[in-house]
């Protein structure tokens, strides 16, 4: 425990030091959430702590020049019906204690992070370096995922004697490595796929070619089609629209070709699929759930005791999660959560479009909203939000794009070309 401590003060240091650099380097250290540890018996994580050390520095800086109330809040009235639902489902969950522990790190800690980026990120360069900390993280857990399918690394059982065999990262489970690295792949797919200088071309396809590997060694198939979704998105923005579609052809012909794609997307379809069958079976037994309490839902942390009254008899895997985004609201937070998050991804994608039609940062906003795509359509399988890690990055995606502002010199000249026209207004 005196390490974490330790690696929590010097986290201390540097965001009073360097307070953006600090963000830069949380946005890195997503999956700390899995090192966690007690401080005087109150359950944590390097994650947390890390959140908490940034947002009170930012808050504690702000007071003492006077900017506090200067401090901008995007979509306020949307993040209070959020967490209004959430906090209420508390009190519905059966398991209190589990649902506070939920609800700070899945909702009061990532809310908080947004509001602080939002706010700490003024430039584009600001929110380009902490999109390249999204990148070096994904590239870190793909090549671990590839460490762990060659033997240079140990994988845990039972998933690498599997048939296919399956890699976790640095995570317990494959669906894991999927559920992480899939918006982040979307989000740099953007940019490889979009005529701009502003984002290094190589560390992008770099983010893209390992994660891809990871992906095809951790068996997350539900990743494949969130990608497909948002080559598909990309498709109608991109310059290089011919190379795009030429992509989503060769995809579809290796699955048609090969007789394992084909076995596959059969299995699929026709639900014989084990993995497809628990998941229609879930979805079925969720809705049953659903239609007995439909107002307020199960609680936070409450799915697991509850849905047991209401699944199907052939269903024999109990899980955490109805595995599908939508589903995964309403039964943990109520309608209420569900009609607000449906609100704040309607807000996400009009304030994308906004800032392409107004050409404030265009690339990295079609970035975003290619890397939201991704993300929700590997959700109608999965459930890509109830996790430390992934309900940060899905905040620090919302802030990238909401906390860009309009600077219309360095998205149509090049950063010479800027810098001399600035010198000459001088």
């Amino acid at each position: 425990m005196i390490w974490y401590i330790l690696s929590l003060c010097l986290f201390f240091l540097l965001a009073l030091l360097k307070t953006k650099m600090a963000a830069y380097l949380l946005a890195l250290l997503l999956p700390t959430y899995l090192l966690r540890f007690s401080i005087a018996g109150y359950p944590t994580t390097i994650l947390e702590g890390m959140i908490l050390v940034l947002v009170g520095v930012f808050l504690v800086k702000s007071l003492a020049l006077g900017n506090f109330r200067k401090i901008k809040i995007p979509w306020k009235w949307l993040l209070l019906l959020l967490l209004a639902a959430a906090t209420t489902s508390i009190f519905v969950s059966s398991e209190t204690r589990s649902a506070l522990g939920l609800w700070k790190a899945y909702f009061i800690e990532p809310i908080l992070l947004f509001i602080v980026l939002v706010n700490l990120l003024e430039t584009p360069r600001d929110r380009r370096r902490l999109v390249y900390s999204l990148g070096l993280s994904a590239i870190i857990i793909s090549l671990v995922s590839l460490a762990q399918y060659f033997g240079f690394l140990s994988s845990p059982e039972p998933w690498i004697k599997e048939t296919p065999k399956r890699v976790t990262s640095v995570f317990d489970y494959p669906n894991a490595v999927g559920l992480f690295l899939t918006p982040i792949i979307g989000l740099f797919l953007g940019f490889l796929t979009l005529r701009n200088h502003k984002f290094n071309h190589l560390f992008s396809a770099l983010v893209i070619v390992t994660g891809l590997a990871a992906l095809f060694f951790s068996y997350t198939r539900g990743a494949a089609l969130g990608l497909a979704a948002a080559l598909v998105f990309l498709a109608f923005f991109s310059q290089r629209k011919n190379w795009v579609w030429l992509a989503l052809v060769l995809f579809a012909a290796t699955l048609i070709i090969l007789p394992a794609g084909r076995h596959l997307v059969s299995s699929v379809l026709t639900v014989s699929d084990v993995s497809t069958d628990v998941r229609v079976v879930l979805w079925q037994g969720t809705w049953n759930l659903l239609k007995a309490h439909p107002i307020l839902g199960a609680g936070l942390a409450g799915f697991p005791a509850l849905y047991d009254q209401y699944r199907l008899i052939k269903h024999t895997e109990l899980v955490l999660y109805p595995h599908n985004i939508f589903l995964n609201f309403w039964v943990e937070i109520g309608l209420a959560g569900l009609i607000a998050i449906l609100i704040i991804l309607a807000a996400y994608y009009w304030t994308g479009f906004r800032n392409r039609a107004r050409n404030i940062n265009p690339v990295l906003s079609i970035g975003l909203l290619s890397a939201m795509t991704a993300l929700i359509v590997y959700g109608l399988v999965e459930a890509p939000y109830f996790k430390n890690d992934l309900a940060t990055q899905f905040w620090i995606l919302c802030a990238l794009l909401v906390g860009a502002k309009a600077n219309r010199l360095e998205n149509t000249v090049s950063p010479e070309t800027a810098a001399r026209l600035k010198k000459s207004r001088v």
